[in-house]
């Protein structure tokens, strides 16, 4: 597959589109199997559920992510959502940050088919 599709495919909106549209198509699929709202909500729900956790999202630096959901909860348990508003930016200007590219793994040492042996 076209590494460009692979790319696209493992944005993590991407996911949640194709999971949303899945979802419809099993609500309606649904609708007109049993002609029950509930019953194609439930379904609905559940394939979008299913497809978002099927698929693997290149998603980046985790432990941002969870610094800021860290600080978000601190600032409104302990009531000083002002005070912490400079840090909670900081923490979504990381999260939001691309990640650093990896870097390229070094090719293993191939051997000399024009040296002779000894």
């Amino acid at each position: 597959m076209n590494p460009t599709i692979k790319a696209w495919l493992r944005q993590p909106t991407t996911i949640h589109g194709i999971g949303a549209l899945v979802g419809v198509g099993a609500s309606v699929a649904a609708w007109f199997l049993t002609h029950d709202a509930k019953t194609a909500a439930a379904v609905a729900g559940s394939a979008f559920g299913v497809v978002c956790m099927a698929m693997n999202d290149s998603t980046g630096d985790k432990s941002s992510v969870e610094q800021l959901a860290t600080d978000a909860i601190q600032a409104i348990v302990t009531q000083r959502v002002g005070p912490m508003l400079p840090t909670l930016g900081a923490d979504v200007v990381r999260v939001l940050q691309t990640p650093p590219a990896a870097p390229a793994a070094t090719p293993a040492p191939q051997p000399n088919p024009t040296a002779t042996a000894a």
